[in-house]
């Protein structure tokens, strides 16, 4: 059973019961590449307005940039949420992938890399965060499946590697969650805590976490989709 989405006078089918999860709870999608147009097109019906942020490069198939190059949603961050990428592990420490982190409380939501990967929310009272370790182990030059959910209760940051997750988890209460759009690439803080590049093809916001099932039916829906023009782990 599929269910078809006009968005800009192109048809997108998706086999939605068989590859993306939680669909009513998909509210950002983004398929990164191919121009500026392409890149900014959210893929959910009705969503709000997206806007590049500086100047990221856009590659046919990806899209890659700095904490002040990338794109704004339009998305506002939610309370209970995923936030999961497609994107190869960076090169260099020191990067936001995805979120509307800023070094001034109250912090947000996101998944970051400081040599570990590591995911991270903080409201305006009580935080949580995970450390799921290096990424040493992955392939340069390869795409991996990435992310950070948080239930109100506990976050989980973690990635797949060929089916398999390696992840970790947090305890940890988190109010007032600041609800600054979620940014790819780019984020809120001016002075460059994270200021390495990170390359990305593929992008998605939930309202509600994911678990590892539903994280292995987007992880499918990106090889089927995405599988023959990048080498995805």
């Amino acid at each position: 059973m599929g269910v078809s989405l006009q968005i800009n006078d192109a048809l997108f089918k998706y086999a939605v019961a068989q590859q993306l999860p939680k669909t009513a709870n998909i509210v950002g999608l983004f398929k990164l590449g191919g121009g500026a147009g392409a890149v900014q097109n959210n893929l959910v019906p009705g969503a709000a307005a997206t806007s590049l942020v500086g100047s990221p490069t856009i590659n046919a198939n990806s899209m890659s940039g700095t904490y002040l190059n990338g794109l704004n949603t339009g998305v506002a961050m939610p309370a209970t949420l995923t936030l999961a990428a497609l994107m190869k592990a960076p090169a260099a420490a020191s990067a936001v992938a995805m979120g509307n982190y800023d070094g001034a409380a109250p912090k947000g939501a996101c998944f970051y890399f400081n040599g570990n990967l590591n995911g991270l929310c903080a409201g305006s009272a009580g935080s949580a965060a995970a450390n799921a370790g290096s990424l040493a182990g992955l392939t340069a030059g390869s795409y991996y499946l990435m992310y950070v959910t948080y239930d109100g209760g506990t976050l989980e940051v973690g990635y797949v590697n060929n089916g398999s997750f390696t992840s970790a988890s947090a305890a940890g209460v988190v109010t007032g969650m600041p609800s600054r759009n979620v940014r790819l690439l780019a984020d809120y803080d001016a002075t460059a805590t994270f200021p390495n590049t990170i390359e990305m093809a593929h992008a998605g916001v939930w309202n509600a976490a994911l678990s590892h099932s539903d994280l292995l039916l987007y992880y499918n829906y990106l090889k089927s989709q995405l599988g023959s023009v990048l080498t995805i782990g």
